[in-house]
Parts: C-alpha cells; sequence; structure tokens
C-alpha cells in the first residue's frame, strides 16, 4: 500500500481511518450514480429508433430519472468539496501539531545538525503535500480507478466483445504514462533545482545589497541571475518536448481506439447483435476511461513530488530523544549541597574528538564560579552537559550525590535559569517573554523580576511600557536591553543556579558595566556560573575553572591562580590587549 511508505506519519492517518473509509465509500456511491445518465440513455436511444406512443411515459420516465440523478450528483459534489477539504485540512492541522511536538521534544543534537529554514520546510511542505496527496487521492485517484473498472465491467456486461478492445488499447495507454512519468520525475527535480538556484541567487542579492552596491556588482549579479533562469527554461523545455511526444504517442493510440470501438460496434449493430443503444452506451463509457487512462502519468510525477517532502517529514517523526526521561524518575527536591563534575568526559555525535576529556570539579551552593579558556575549548559544553541537553559518554554528573540521569528531567531543569550571549526573545511583548516559561505569573510578579534585573527603567521608558512588543528575536531592543529582559525571565523562574554564558561578550562597555552588576547583586542570592571571555566579568567569582582544550587547566580562587597558574596569568595579560585569540 502506498501509505506503508509513510510510517512516521502512520498515527495521524489511523486516527482518521474511520472518516477516510467513509469518504471512500462515498465516492463509490457518487460513480455509481455518474452511470446512470449513461445508461439509461442507451434506453432512449433504443426507445426513440423504436419509437411508439407507448414508450412516451418510458421515456418521460428515463428523463426524470435522470434530472433528478444529475441534482443529487451535484449536491454530491457540494458535499464533497466541504467533507474532503474539511477531511484533508484536519489530517494537516494533526500532523502540524504532531510536528512541533516532535520538534520541541528532540535534543539540541537534532537542532543544532538542521537549519531553522530546513526544520520549518520539512514540517511545513511534509504537512501540506500529506494533505495534497490524500486530496489527489479522494478527488482524483480512486475515482478514475473505479470509473476504468465500472467501465469495463459495464461495457462487458453489454457487449464482450467490445469490452476486449479497451482491454488491448488500455494498457498500452497505461504503459505510455508509466514510461513518461519516470522519465519526467528526474526532469521535473533537475528544473526545480535550477529554479531553486535562482531564488537564492535572488535572495542573497538582496540579503547583501549593501555589499552589492558598494562593490558595483549589480551586472555581476544580473548575469549570474540570468544564467539561472536561462538553466531553467532550458530544463523545463526539455520536459515539454518530451510531454509533447507523449501526447502525440497516446492521443495516436486512443485514435485507433475510438476507431475500433466504433468500427466494432458499428459491425455488431448491424448484424444485430447489440442495439444502436448499446453503440452510445459503449463508445461513451469507452471514451471516458480513456481519457481517465492518461491522467496516470500525471499522478504518478504528483504523487512521486509528494512523497519526497512526506519521507523526510516521516523520517523527522523517527528521530529519538537520547536524553529521555528515566523511568521511575527520582523527584527533584531541591539544590541542597553541590553538583559534581567526576571524571566526565563527551563528544560530539559524528565527531571523533573529545570535546571534554576527564573533567572534575565541583560547584557548591551559593558559590560563584567562573569558566574561561580559548574558544572552542569545551566551556559552552559543560553547560550543555549541565542542563542535559546532551548526556555525557563517561563519567558522572551529580546532584547532591545523584546521577542526575535518574532524576525528573523537568524538575532538574527547573533548577537553573540560562542568560546567553545570543538572547531569543520571541515577538511578543516583554511581559510576555520575561513570564514565558513561569506559568500562572501576574504583572505584579513580573516588575520585581525587571527590577531585579536592572530592566524596568528602561522598560518604562518603551513607547508602551511592558506591552511594548520587541519584535522578532528582539530587534527593537538593544544588546543590553535583550540581556536585562533575558535576566528577568531567568529569575522569575526562581531558579537555584543562574547560568551566564557570554552574556556581556557582544555588549558596549556601559551595557556590560550593568548586567555585571546584575549579576554580583544577584550572586548573594543564587549560586552563579559565568562563562566568559573578558576576564573583567569574573573578577568577583568565588573560583574560576581555567579550560584548555576541554582539560582542566586549573580550578581555584581567582588570586591564587592569577599567581600560579601560567595559562591564566597569560590570559590575564592578554586582556590589556583585547580579547583571547587562539
Amino acid at each position: 500500500m502506498l501509505f506503508s511508505q509513510v510510517k512516521g506519519v502512520g498515527e495521524v492517518l489511523r486516527a482518521h481511518q474511520a472518516r477516510l473509509v467513509r469518504r471512500v465509500a462515498i465516492i463509490v456511491l457518487n460513480e455509481f450514480l455518474k452511470l446512470v445518465p449513461i445508461v439509461l440513455l442507451k434506453y432512449i436511444v433504443d426507445d426513440i429508433i423504436a419509437f411508439s406512443p407507448a414508450k412516451i411515459a418510458q421515456l418521460a420516465l428515463f428523463a426524470g430519472i435522470t434530472l433528478v440523478t444529475l441534482i443529487v450528483l451535484a449536491l454530491f459534489r457540494a458535499h464533497m468539496v466541504v467533507a474532503h477539504t474539511a477531511l484533508v485540512t484536519s489530517i494537516e492541522r494533526d500532523m502540524l501539531r504532531r510536528s512541533k511536538h516532535q520538534m520541541l521534544r528532540l535534543d539540541m543534537d537534532y537542532h543544532e545538525q538542521y537549519a531553522l529554514g530546513k526544520k520549518i520546510s520539512i514540517v511545513n511542505d511534509g504537512a501540506k503535500d500529506l494533505r495534497e496527496l490524500i486530496y489527489l487521492f479522494l478527488n482524483e485517484i480512486i475515482p478514475v480507478a473505479i470509473q476504468v473498472l465500472m467501465t469495463i465491467a459495464m461495457i462487458a456486461w453489454y457487449s464482450w466483445q467490445i469490452a476486449l478492445v479497451f482491454v488491448a488499447f488500455g494498457p498500452v495507454i497505461y504503459v505510455i504514462n508509466v514510461q513518461y512519468a519516470r522519465r519526467a520525475v528526474p526532469m521535473r527535480k533537475s528544473f526545480k533545482h535550477a529554479y531553486h538556484d535562482a531564488s537564492a541567487s535572488l535572495g542573497q542579492s538582496i540579503a547583501n545589497i549593501r555589499t552589492v552596491k558598494e562593490f558595483n556588482m549589480q551586472d555581476a549579479q544580473l548575469n549570474e541571475y540570468a544564467g539561472h533562469l536561462q538553466t531553467y527554461y532550458e530544463r523545463i523545455m526539455v520536459r515539454v518536448g518530451l510531454a509533447a511526444r507523449v501526447v502525440v504517442t497516446e492521443e495516436t493510440v486512443i485514435a485507433f481506439a475510438r476507431f475500433g470501438t466504433l468500427a466494432l460496434a458499428i459491425y455488431l449493430v448491424s448484424n444485430g447483435s447489440i442495439t444502436a443503444g448499446t453503440l452510445v452506451l459503449a463508445f461513451s463509457l469507452s471514451e471516458k476511461a480513456f481519457i481517465n487512462l492518461t491522467r496516470v502519468g500525471s499522478f504518478h510525477i504528483k504523487i512521486d513530488e509528494y512523497l519526497t517532502s512526506i519521507e523526510d517529514l516521516a523520517e523527522l517523526h523517527q528521530q529519538r530523544e537520547s536524553v529521555q526521561q528515566p523511568p521511575n524518575a527520582i523527584p527533584v527536591a531541591g539544590f541542597r549541597k553541590e553538583i559534581r563534575f567526576e571524571h566526565v568526559a563527551f563528544n560530539y555525535p559524528l565527531r571523533s574528538r573529545l570535546a571534554l576529556k576527564d573533567l572534575d570539579f565541583t560547584i557548591k551552593k551559593g558559590e560563584s564560579l567562573a569558566i574561561v579558556g580559548r574558544s572552542g575549548g569545551g566551556k559552552t559544553t559543560i553547560i550543555k552537559l549541565l542542563l542535559r541537553h546532551y548526556d555525557c559518554c563517561q563519567g558522572t554528573l551529580l546532584l547532591d550525590d545523584i546521577n542526575i540521569r535518574t532524576l525528573d528531567l523537568k524538575g532538574y531543569r527547573s533548577l537553573f535559569g540560562v542568560v546567553s550571549q545570543e538572547v531569543e526573545l520571541f515577538n511578543k511583548t516583554i511581559a510576555e517573554n520575561i513570564a514565558y516559561g513561569a506559568n500562572g505569573v501576574s504583572h505584579e510578579m513580573i516588575v520585581p523580576a525587571a527590577q531585579e534585573a536592572g530592566a524596568h527603567d528602561f522598560i518604562l521608558s518603551m513607547p508602551q511600557g511592558y506591552e511594548t512588543v520587541v519584535g522578532e528575536r528582539g530587534v527593537r531592543l538593544s544588546g543590553g536591553q535583550k540581556q536585562r529582559v533575558a535576566i528577568a525571565r531567568a529569575l522569575l523562574r526562581r531558579p537555584q543556579v543562574l547560568i551566564f554564558d557570554e552574556a556581556t561578550s557582544s555588549l558596549d562597555t556601559e551595557s556590560e558595566q550593568r548586567i555585571q552588576e546584575a549579576i554580583w547583586r544577584l550572586s548573594k542570592d543564587y549560586t552563579i556560573i559565568i562563562i566568559a571571555h573578558r576576564l573583567s566579568t569574573i573578577l568577583k567569582a568565588d573560583n574560576v575553572l581555567v579550560l584548555d582544550n576541554g582539560k582542566v587547566a586549573a580550578f581555584g580562587p581567582l588570586k591564587s591562580l592569577s599567581k600560579k597558574n601560567p595559562l591564566f596569568k597569560k590570559m590575564l595579560k592578554l586582556q590589556h590587549l583585547g580579547e583571547i585569540r587562539e
């Protein structure tokens, strides 16, 4: 069965199985009713040829039944438009909802492998094409299949000789269309690829319009774009040429089939084997069936097109988390004593080199820890392990002497509040962004968090205060403002550990100072973990962890390390020259 290829979306289809069966039953009835006027036409023709006044009542009855049938068919068409649209839209809605749930459920490992645009495309295109594929089956493929089968049965009932003509020519038309589809599918992918290249060229020109103008590259960009469009034109014309040849071939075959049907029917009428009405019936039905067979090629092409994106969506739903809620998870009572890394090692999937090697250190409750080191040394990876975005490959990470893999995942992550270098804000109000992740909070609870984060004053200066919409990814706020909103958001959850991951690295001096003041003001009430390149940010930290190529190079109080550890002393010295460099 075709949908067996769509394993990842089987649950959605099974949920609508009863509705799908009902729709197919209605389609069968509708196609049967379509035959009624054609069959009645046979008897009307026969009665007119052998007309007598006694047949007037019968002709009137046939005409009346035909009228009623046509009205019922019109009602059926209206019903099916609404019912089919409702069904496929429900399937698309459920697929989108399940897909978002799957996206949110998957680990950071998956999200860091794929670009945002690709992930959105997988979900949107997959759900849309699943809808279109089912709609294609309901509106075209199933009706055509039923029509062809009923046509063969009906013609054979009235004249098995004429049915043989259809049996002889039908497979030829089918094969022509299937062969066309097999050649057309790669051609379609080829010109679609050329079209995407043209779109990408246009997008890059617009996205980098300032650079294009500054380097006077308008003509070069136009030439590049024109080249892609020419390739697209040439490839699509190759397919059109193939389609034209196929049309000529199949129309020639159909012409012979029509001629054969008509010639045989005339012969059978002349020798009295069938009536003139049967001739009309057979020719009308076979004509319709031959035309339907010519659509097989387009069905193959559309199915192939739709299945490509549906299979991508199925693959998404087959992804499994590597970090999972443990069975019989231990409830998290809080953070009472310490977090301990015991000989922890880690490497990212698909990478051979270890990102962290034999980490062994302790974070005491109420202390502040600064993590420093060169770029790519493993600082942020430590935070990813701490938050269980990944699990370590070797060693153990303990919270109050309990392996974090055995703890309730949501309860464990609720212990932490994170402020990253790239603050992720939603296109919502400032209040909604601060309240994100803290359910059921009131405005009276949001304001103290903003005040604690040093954000209240700038928020009040905004046009609508806390109701100001920040724009996509917070584009209407400055870097420092976004950081303070992020701090307020973290505080509102009332975490026990606050993590600042390069929170000041991209800020100006004034904004950095304000964020530093907020951090050290909060250190009185929270356990603080700071990742920083600018060592001025960590001067008040209780302890410093120095990383070098994924290993602990030094751990201890800042003053002690500044005197005894050569690597840290070098880092402090380099700060006078700017950022630490490889």
